[in-house]
């Protein structure tokens, strides 16, 4: 299976040098795929500020942005490379179960129903529905949860994202709107990943995202009360068709 991996670093990078120690002792060879910095000029044009407003309850960071390009110059070379399943990792993702990780890796062609296999979650909601396969459970959620450190990803899935041009919400936000996508977003329970931003000063992402919550208005508060619960909505009418 290939193994894509979202990189703004130099090669001798710290992130990029882990992620090679972490490749080599997986048994995995990784195809480095650079990144997009949040000061290009592709970040201004491949935001949708009105759709933005429209459909998420907060403006998004530059860095948000640059790294939703990112996650779609993954797909685009996963596309490029003709197979049919990819793993897709930021430069930050750490095994913490080796075992369960190759065992997922070894069935994954196997399990049924999924565009988007996540191999990480962050804060997930109520389990669903569960299916046990040896090591790991397939599991879902109420709502798939944040977090896009590292998954597995069909063919068919991404061709689909990738028929989206204008970004206006971040790539794990979008994963939660997945009917949006026509594909259906599982995950492995437990993570057989981490996302292990700390050992390398933090995330890239948390300051700007923390400047941005002290600017938050009033009226977009509100909006996004609507927004959220349009989207409970949506998800429920979704889980009744898949179950």
């Amino acid at each position: 299976m290939k193994t894509f991996i979202l990189t703004v670093e130099q090669p001798q990078g710290a992130r990029r040098r882990h992620s090679i120690a972490e490749c080599q002792r997986l048994g995995l060879e990784p195809v480095f795929v650079s990144g997009c910095t949040k000061t290009s000029a592709e970040v201004a044009s491949a935001y949708s500020r009105m759709l933005n407003r429209l459909l998420l309850k907060r403006d998004m960071t530059a860095g948000e942005i640059a790294c939703y390009i990112g996650h779609r110059r993954l797909w685009q070379a996963f596309v490029d490379s003709g197979e049919e399943i990819a793993l897709i990792c930021e430069d930050d993702f750490q095994s913490v179960d080796d075992a369960q990780f190759s065992d997922v890796l070894e069935q994954a062609a196997d399990i049924p129903d999924w565009g988007i296999l996540k191999l990480f979650d962050f804060s997930p909601k109520e389990i669903i529905r569960r299916h046990q396969y040896g090591s790991f459970d397939v599991v879902d959620y109420k709502y798939p949860a944040a977090g896009a450190v590292a998954y597995l990803l069909r063919r068919e899935a991404a061709l689909r994202m990738l028929d989206r041009k204008s970004i206006f919400r971040p790539v794990d936000e979008d994963f939660l709107y997945c009917w949006e996508f026509g594909t259906r977003v599982r995950s492995i329970y437990p993570n057989p990943v981490a996302e292990c931003a700390e050992s390398f000063g933090g995330s890239l992402l948390e300051e700007d995202r923390a400047s941005l919550k002290k600017r938050k208005s009033m009226r977009r508060s509100l909006w996004g009360i609507f927004l959220t619960m349009h989207k409970q909505l949506r998800a429920s009418f979704y889980r009744k068709r898949l179950f």
